[in-house]
């Protein structure tokens, strides 16, 4: 429905809706009028719901308490006892009114609720993502990719994508999106703390609430040059601020470490120091992708990605595998390794995924990554240490 070619009219205390040129689309017979999402919900003089479209054609007749329009053809009803449905735009149920409450959570999803207060998750369709069998649903995630389901008899939150698929599962009654892979979560005692991706605790839950802690720095990496450029607007994660009980602020670093006041006053400006500093410019911190090399100043390295430390600096130095055609010097067709080279302060050499984890302990002379470009295959190594070298496959 384009923009200012209705509009929604009066008519002896009725209302209707005319084109630009005065001619009825619907007849000035409802006691209310509104536009939605392309479509009309009218409401008759008994005080029921319908929805006509653009073009005046009824397709939910005004038989309902309350209507809500979608963008995606679909309708949530209210029937006269109270209970929410799902109907299609041809006016057709496909959810029967049953769910005490309903709510549009995107992604063609949405929360409902069930006489019992039990609470689930369902398509457009009418199909059920997770049952109603939850004391609690809630949207978490980036653009809530992810949704937390709250048992409060077993004092256990399971997190699940929109496919109902489980992605992790934690101790306590509620967890919310914090931070890239990071969720607040609450126990019993009402008192917050912090998790990781894999549910492992990264602030324990003792605090009134828990924040995270960015800091500006001023530089940004450039992807062509694989160095640091000027900027006013680079951010990065410096660690989390928590409250205790008599509403005093504390900073507790990426390591857990909870750091006395005179350091987390002065932490934001010092957020640089994540950054090697060469003659007063940040050194070629770049790994590959979104990964970046950090340290602090104790020439020991590990890398973040989005400003979380994925491993810790532990490293005399780390080197991500990159290939590209030596004529690229853009790198706008490189291909990345998913393993990561370390060294540690032997000098000997190990292999490490993007999550921390050691995939080969650091016992090796030299190890490479043997990309073979015209067949695509990524995943042979060359170890090397003082009796063989050994060509070994790690998919």
């Amino acid at each position: 429905m384009k923009a200012n070619k209705t509009k929604i009219v009066e008519k002896d205390g009725l209302w209707g809706v005319s084109d630009a040129k005065g001619c009825n689309i619907i007849p000035c017979r409802y006691a209310a009028v509104k536009e939605v999402n392309g479509s009309y919900a009218v409401q008759n003089t008994d005080g029921l719901w319908g929805v006509c479209d653009e073009n005046g054609a009824t397709l939910l007749p005004c038989q309902w308490k309350e209507v809500a329009v979608r963008f995606h053809n679909v309708v949530e009803v209210k029937n006269s006892r109270g209970l929410w449905g799902l109907a299609d735009r041809t006016g057709n149920l496909v959810a029967p009114c049953r769910w005490t409450e309903m709510r549009y959570l995107g992604q063609l999803l949405f929360q409902v609720c069930d006489k019992a207060g039990k609470q689930g998750i369902m398509v457009t369709t009418g199909e059920m993502v997770t049952p109603c069998c939850w004391d609690a649903v809630a949207p978490v995630g980036d653009r809530y990719n992810c949704f937390a389901l709250t048992d409060l008899a077993k004092g256990r939150v399971t997190v699940i994508d929109p496919n109902g698929r489980a992605v992790a599962e934690y101790e306590g009654i509620a967890v919310q999106y914090l931070y890239s892979d990071q969720y607040k979560i609450e126990n019993t005692d009402g008192l917050w703390g912090v998790v990781g991706r894999k549910g492992e605790m990264r602030v324990d839950c003792q605090w009134q609430d828990v924040d995270v802690f960015n800091g500006r720095i001023p530089y940004r990496q450039n992807r062509a040059t694989r160095r640091y450029e000027p900027s006013p607007t680079m951010e990065v994660f410096c660690g989390y601020k928590v409250w205790d009980a008599s509403g005093n602020t504390h900073l507790i670093d990426w390591g857990g470490n909870l750091l006395p006041e005179t350091q987390w006053q002065d932490r934001r400006s010092e957020a640089i120091r994540c950054i090697d500093i060469t003659d007063g410019q940040p050194a070629d911190c770049f790994l590959f992708g979104d990964y970046r090399k950090v340290t602090f100043g104790d020439g020991l390295w590990g890398f973040e990605k989005s400003g979380e430390i994925r491993t810790e600096c532990l490293w005399k130095d780390i080197e991500g595998f990159v290939w590209h055609k030596p004529e690229d010097t853009d790198f706008d067709n490189c291909v990345e390794c998913h393993l990561v080279r370390v060294t540690d302060t032997d000098g000997k050499y190990g292999l490490i995924d993007l999550d921390g984890q050691i995939i080969s302990p650091c016992q090796w002379n030299e190890i490479e990554w043997l990309y073979q470009p015209k067949s695509g295959k990524s995943d042979l190594f060359r170890f090397t240490d003082d009796e063989s070298v050994r060509i070994i496959v790690l998919s």
